[in-house]
């Protein structure tokens, strides 16, 4: 028996929301004592099947794709190709569009739960709240978003509390110490490590980041040798930032830079850092710099 969990974004995609979702698919799994499936997009260079964390991952789809008949299409070749369904379960709501392929999901007769992100998903998305009653459950993040849920009369025994707070403790603890991690990574205990990792959307401001390396660079690269280590994780969302930043990139020299794989451990690369380096269009606190301070990384 086993939980389907339905989200378009999953590991290795780099970000506080896809770590979200790979936390939620791990409690599933320890809580209910249950196989979990990921039924997810495909992503380059991933396969269409494979298991993380115990957690097995099938990958079918572009998200801006599905609807009520794909959906079914994917759940039944969930059941027939590997495993029999017990509850299905889905996380967030984009917009009111995403609601488009309930219907598949309720006409399957499976138990469902929804987890809701924020209150803007009931309030402000436009969603409609007699869909939300037909799920079994709802899993929320916040005692606000079990407050909304009462007001639209959702059944009490069917609001569950699920938060998505880091495990800083934990993170702590399965990182590596900072030489450990430069030697994974095959970069010299001497370098002077400066990390970038983001997904492209909503940053900004790639070619200050650059200017202000190459500076670095020059001023110290007899005595700090200075390295940037670049990872990121949507460069097929973005094509045309990404050579933008390949571009400069090439003005540096070779062994100035280095750049990892999406699917690597963002740890790794926290770890070796000597300071960790980010540019937002929007975001305030978002996971990566918890991480990096939570590591006593010097966060700029």
């Amino acid at each position: 028996m086993s939980i389907l969990f339905i989200w378009e974004h999953y590991f290795p995609e780099i970000g506080w929301l896809e770590r979200s979702t790979e936390r939620l698919a791990i409690w599933l799994q320890e809580f209910y004592k249950k196989k979990v499936i990921v039924l997810t997009s495909t992503f380059p260079w991933e396969p269409k099947q494979s298991n993380r964390n115990w957690v097995d991952i099938v990958r079918f789809w572009e998200f801006w794709k599905m609807d009520d008949e794909s959906v079914k299409k994917w759940i039944e070749s969930v059941r027939e190709e590997h495993w029999e369904i017990e509850v299905i379960s889905m996380f967030w709501i984009w917009d009111n569009a995403d609601n488009r392929y309930w219907n598949a999901i309720f006409e399957d007769k499976t138990p469902a739960a929804l987890k809701i992100w924020t209150s803007w998903d009931t309030k402000v998305k436009g969603i409609d709240t007699q869909a939300l009653k037909k799920f079994d459950w709802h899993l929320c993040q916040n005692p606000w978003i079990e407050d909304e849920l009462l007001e639209y009369w959702i059944e009490k025994e069917k609001i569950f509390s699920i938060r998505n707070g880091l495990d800083i403790d934990n993170w702590v603890e399965s990182s590596p110490s900072q030489n450990n991690a430069k030697k994974k990574l095959w970069i010299s205990e001497w370098t002077y490590v400066i990390s970038w990792i983001w997904r492209f959307v909503k940053r900004k401001n790639f070619d200050l980041l650059i200017r202000g390396y190459i500076q670095f660079y020059n001023e110290y690269k007899w005595t700090k040798k200075p390295l940037l280590l670049l990872q990121w994780s949507d460069f097929w969302q973005s094509d045309w930032v990404e050579t933008e930043l390949r571009t400069q990139l090439k003005t540096l020299p070779d062994d100035s830079y280095k750049l990892l794989e999406a699917s690597e451990n963002t740890e790794i690369a926290l770890s070796a850092s000597d300071v960790f380096v980010t540019l937002w269009d929007r975001e305030g606190a978002p996971n990566i710099i918890l991480e990096a301070q939570a590591l006593w990384k010097p966060t700029i």
